[in-house]
């Protein structure tokens, strides 16, 4: 599944994380997994609500890290893959 601008994600139930040092330590107990992210993943993490898409979180960041909306996008999509792949979030919709 590709996620897009207008995809509504959630943190998966099945991780827990804390913020140390600007930082988000997501741990999968079941599977082991220990995921670290960068200021700007901690960001996204904390924004994965289940109701705001993308696209909104994606805004955010390029006012927050003052880059542009399609960099944002870009490196956003990528990230929010990568966590959907190892099953730290859920798709809530399309």
């Amino acid at each position: 599944m590709m996620i897009s601008s207008e995809t509504i994600l959630s943190r998966s139930s099945n991780a827990v994380s804390r913020t140390i040092d600007n930082e988000e330590v997501i741990v999968q107990p079941k599977e082991g997994m220990v995921t670290v992210t960068s200021i700007t993943g901690t960001t996204i993490w904390k924004m994965l609500d289940g109701i705001r898409p993308v696209s909104d979180i994606v805004q955010r960041l390029s006012e927050e890290f003052d880059i542009s909306y399609q960099d944002a996008l870009a490196d956003s999509l990528e990230f929010l893959q990568d966590l959907l792949e190892k099953n730290l979030v859920v798709v809530i919709s399309q």
